[in-house]
């Protein structure tokens, strides 16, 4: 779990994460974008982001913006029972939005409070886990919320090969041959279920891997050949584009930072 982030929030480029990303706005005016999914709200609201999904969040300037991100493991939503979660809705999900009322909100601190105290004992965070994810559906399916879900759930286990395989060239001949589709069919239902080109997309994976890469310690060729680039100089070319400096000074300024 992340500490309370109090101020701004200014994204310039798409992220994702291996992992399950419960953000829970507690103020401010914001835009989320999901994959095609956007939601602009001018109150607290408690959203989750399904493993690997593109999503991006702008706060508005001019108003305080106070968030609080839970991170839970894709191995501890696996332990989840259907009689805890509607697994069929929870699994094919890219986001869960939610407004909670004031009664639901406390249910919702309790449970996410004992799951930061259950971090050495799985079983109990993945029941509390699915309890509190429970709630959220619960919650959006009462009208008060939205579960977006997926529509072409192949471009779902393509997105998770590409992330798991993205020292190879995955290009769009491979992949549309892999899951046994025409080129064509596949670039359109990309589109259709991520709201972006696929070429983009694939981009966004690699410079947000290349970036958790760099920050663990790995050297610029070592990362360039493990997110798909065998010449470092196109690395490091596309990584300027991207991060607007070079992986050097994308270093550099982040260890002055702490």
């Amino acid at each position: 779990m992340t500490a309370d982030l109090i101020g701004m929030c200014r994204m310039n480029e798409y992220h994702w994460h291996r992992h399950y990303e419960l953000l829970i706005v507690r103020q401010g005016s914001y835009i989320l974008t999901n994959n095609r999914k956007t939601i602009q709200s001018s109150g607290p609201a408690i959203f989750l982001h399904r493993p690997l999904t593109l999503h991006i969040m702008n706060c508005d300037p001019q108003t305080t913006y106070v968030r609080r991100i839970v991170h839970i493991r894709r191995d501890v939503v696996n332990r989840f029972t259907p009689e805890a979660v509607d697994s069929a809705l929870f699994f094919n999900a890219n986001l869960i939005y939610a407004v909670p009322n004031s009664t639901e909100w406390q249910e919702i601190d309790t449970y996410i409070e004992q799951i930061d105290r259950q971090t050495h004992d799985e079983v109990a965070a993945a029941l509390l886990s699915a309890l509190l994810i429970r709630c959220i559906m619960q919650i959006a399916q009462n009208g008060r919320g939205e579960i977006a879900s997926c529509y072409f759930s192949y471009i779902q286990g393509a997105i998770a090969y590409i992330a798991d395989h993205l020292s190879e060239s995955c290009s769009i001949e491979s992949i549309s041959q892999k899951f046994d589709v025409k080129r064509s069919k596949f670039q359109s239902d990309f589109k259709k279920e991520t709201g972006m080109p696929y070429h983009r997309y694939l981009v966004n994976l690699r410079m947000v891997r290349a970036q958790e890469l760099l920050l663990a310690g790995k050297s610029v060729q070592d990362t360039s050949l493990e997110v798909g680039y065998s010449s470092e100089s196109h690395f490091i070319k596309e990584f300027t584009k991207y991060c607007g400096t070079t992986p050097g000074t994308f270093l550099a300024k982040h260890t002055e930072s702490f």
